[in-house]
């Protein structure tokens, strides 16, 4: 399930984020070299300072195109796999994603991954990793080519943008990786 762990320290922690997101849009922004949100406030109610500890939860840029694990033919229910993580003080997802090849119902089981980690204070990172989830042996080093790349890479982003960039739905939706070591493209 976890392949790769992203770099960083301890696990914020996270009491009143269901009622806080439902009150408020949550905001992330820096201020030299910390970030802070208001997705959760201090005991002084001022903004949390960011302290991210992640890892990368593949299978969305595969040929499956399906969280790894494979969590909807499994025992064990996502969120559980969830709370395990969060037992273990991580706070973040990195979740890597084809630019094209997946069918629509992909980007559904997606959401339910960001809402089930939203639901349990997990923040995410959408990352678009693979060029096409279809091809066997394809570069998964991102080349994609020119700007018939970047037309792809926005459209995608367009997409994912228009569902998930709702700040208080998908409150933990904290940032994105344009395209993974995106050479060919200018």
């Amino acid at each position: 399930m976890l392949l790769s762990i992203a770099c960083f320290v301890l696990a914020i922690r996270v009491d009143d984020f269901r009622e806080r997101v439902q009150r408020e849009r949550a905001s992330y922004w820096a201020s030299g070299t910390a970030i802070f949100t208001n997705a959760w406030t201090t005991e002084s109610g001022g903004p949390t300072r960011l302290i991210i500890k992640g890892a990368t939860w593949s299978g969305f840029e595969s040929k499956g195109c399906r969280l790894g694990g494979a969590w909807k033919d499994s025992e064990t229910p996502l969120a559980a796999k969830i709370e395990e993580l969060r037992r273990h003080e991580f706070n973040a997802l990195r979740v890597p994603l084809a630019l094209s090849g997946c069918p629509p119902e992909a980007d559904d089981e997606l959401e339910q991954l960001i809402i089930t980690a939203g639901d349990h204070g997990m923040l995410i990172l959408l990352a678009l990793h693979a060029a096409d989830a279809r091809e066997e042996g394809i570069d998964e080093n991102g080349y994609i080519g020119g700007k018939e790349g970047f037309t792809k890479v926005r459209a995608r982003w367009q997409k994912l943008s228009a569902r998930f960039c709702d700040p208080i739905k998908y409150w933990n939706v904290i940032g994105v990786d344009i395209m993974d070591s995106p050479h060919g493209m200018s």
